[in-house]
């Protein structure tokens, strides 16, 4: 990188870094069923981390936005006993049969939206779409499954799910229809200030005002 007169060069736009600020956890906190034990060697460069005991007892390390987004609630038994649930409850997850369309659409719609290892990840979380918890965690004894299935019914044949009529809003109730590929083709996002001007909202609430935060938007097919 050229240096002149002391300074460096202005960075392009893939260098630049968003600095995000620091949030304390304080030990006993809960999320889920992990409660926060002490703060541990931060993951990376970046990503603090901490200590954390489950109920069942399992001791585990986890980012602490991971804590915060509530991708991690318990050790990994919380899923075990919500999958076993639902394999009991609606059939739609079995050994026998395997799993029903309307199942792996639900699974599919989690993947991609909370786990960052998928390749669409970037284009569901890291635009702030999220899915709502009765879909993701259930209520009233009632797996996320259980409760998806309940308000929107089972997958028709040809369609798949489609956020509308928001196609920037989130997986919600009053906010999904089953949708064919035409029909989503007319309900595609379209980049540019609005999804620049939402980005940089969310950004720019979560960082102190001492914080210099970048935000960088490339293009991408929609």
């Amino acid at each position: 990188m050229a240096i002149s007169d002391g300074a460096a060069a202005p960075l392009s736009c893939p260098e630049r870094l968003t600095i995000m600020p620091f949030i304390d956890i304080p030990p006993d906190s809960r999320f889920g069923r992990l409660v926060v034990k002490e703060r541990t060697k931060n993951e990376g460069e970046h990503e603090a981390t901490w200590l954390c005991v489950c109920d069942c007892g399992k001791e585990l390390v986890v980012t602490g936005s991971r804590l915060r987004t509530g991708n991690t609630r318990s050790c990994g038994c919380l899923q075990r006993e919500l999958l076993a649930q639902r394999v009991r409850r609606h059939g739609h997850s079995t050994k026998k049969d395997g799993l029903s369309p309307t199942y792996v659409s639900w699974a599919m719609m989690i993947q991609r939206a909370t786990n960052p290892s998928r390749p669409q990840f970037r284009d569901y979380c890291g635009r702030g779409i999220k899915i709502c918890d009765r879909w993701r965690f259930g209520e009233n004894g009632k797996g996320g499954f259980e409760c998806f299935l309940e308000d929107v019914g089972e997958r028709p044949e040809g369609k798949t799910p489609d956020r509308f009529p928001d196609n920037d809003g989130n997986y919600e109730p009053g906010n999904f229809r089953w949708a064919t590929r035409a029909e989503q083709d007319t309900n595609k996002r379209r980049r540019g200030a609005k999804f620049t001007d939402r980005i940089g909202k969310l950004m720019a609430s979560e960082a102190p005002d001492s914080a210099a935060v970048h935000v960088c938007v490339q293009p991408s097919a929609a």
